[in-house]
C-alpha cells in the first residue's frame, strides 16, 4: 500500500440516510446520477459512475438528455467511469426467476468492432471531459450482451487501445470468473490490475444455483482480498457497494477505515 485509500460513498437514498454517521471516514463520494445536488464544498473528492456501458447506444443519451457533462463541470468531478461494454450497441433487460438479464436487441459486434467504437466514443468524450475515465469490468452471463469484454485478454487490449483505467468491482469479477469456468485468483491475476485505482467492494453470492453480484454485506474472506490488493496495488478509492440495512453500512465503513489506519 503507498497510500491509504479513501473510503467513497454513492450518492444513494440509502447512502443519504447514513451519510452524517460515516462522514468523517469518507474522502470521496460517487455520483451515480444527476438528480442529487448535496452542498459538501472542497471536503471530499467527487467522482462520477455512470449506468451505461461506452458501447451502448443509451449512455449517448443518458448523457444529453441528463446533461451530465454540465452536471460533471458543476461539481468538479475528477474522474468519470462506465461499463466496459457491452459487447453489442442496445440490449433488453428481461426479469427471469427473480434477477435481470440483458439480451442484444442488435447484432453482437467483434472485438475489433468493440475496440474501433470505444476509440471514437473515447474520444468524444474526451473532448467534453478533462478528468480521468475509468471503466468497469461487468459480470458475465452466457446472453450474447457480454461476448469478449469480460475476458482479461480482451480487457487488457481494450485498455491499451483507449488509454483508460480499470475499476474493479469485485462482485463482477467473481461473477464473471465463476461464470466463465476460470479461478477467480487466476482471472483477477490476468486483469490489468496495474491500471486500477478504484474498487468496488460488495459481496456476490449464489441465487438458484447461479453467481449474482448482489451487492451483499462482505464476510471476513472479501476484507482479506481487499486488504491484500489495496496492499500491492495504488488504490486512491474504495466505494462501498451495499444497499440494504443503513447500520450495517456504517458497520462496513469502520471495519474498512480501522482495517486501513492499521495497514499503513
Amino acid at each position: 500500500m503507498t497510500t491509504q485509500p479513501k473510503l467513497c460513498i454513492p450518492v444513494t437514498d440509502v447512502s443519504l440516510e447514513v451519510l452524517d454517521s460515516v462522514m468523517d471516514l469518507l474522502g470521496a463520494i460517487e455520483y451515480r446520477n444527476t438528480k442529487y445536488n448535496l452542498e459538501i464544498g472542497d471536503r471530499f473528492d467527487v467522482l462520477f459512475e455512470s449506468p451505461y456501458g461506452v458501447i451502448s447506444d443509451f449512455l449517448i443519451e443518458h448523457l444529453e438528455i441528463d446533461k451530465v457533462f454540465d452536471f460533471l463541470n458543476k461539481k468538479k468531478i475528477i474522474s468519470y467511469s462506465c461499463d466496459l461494454g457491452p459487447a453489442c450497441r442496445s440490449y433488453k433487460n428481461v426479469v427471469e426467476k427473480g434477477v435481470i438479464r440483458s439480451y442484444p436487441t442488435e447484432a453482437v459486434l467483434t472485438k475489433q468492432e468493440i475496440l474501433s467504437l470505444a476509440v471514437k466514443r473515447c474520444a468524444w468524450l474526451r473532448s467534453k471531459f478533462s478528468g480521468t475515465l475509468k471503466f468497469e469490468i461487468l459480470n458475465f452471463y452466457p446472453t450474447g450482451v457480454y461476448e469478449h469484454i469480460c475476458e482479461p485478454g480482451f480487457i487488457c487490449k481494450f485498455l491499451e487501445n483507449v488509454n483508460g483505467e480499470l475499476l474493479l468491482d469485485l462482485g463482477h469479477a467473481r461473477v464473471s470468473a465463476e461464470n466463465m469456468g476460470i479461478p477467480f485468483e487466476q482471472y483477477l491475476d490476468d486483469l490489468p490490475l496495474e491500471r486500477v485505482s478504484e474498487i468496488h467492494f460488495s459481496k456476490a453470492i449464489m441465487v438458484n444455483g447461479v453467481w449474482e453480484d448482489a451487492h451483499e454485506l462482505p464476510v471476513d474472506e472479501d476484507y482479506k482480498l481487499l486488504e491484500s490488493l489495496t496492499e500491492k496495488l495504488d488504490i486512491k478509492y474504495v466505494v462501498v457497494e451495499y444497499y440494504k440495512d443503513p447500520q450495517k453500512l456504517v458497520n462496513i465503513f469502520n471495519t474498512l477505515y480501522t482495517m486501513f489506519r492499521t495497514s499503513v
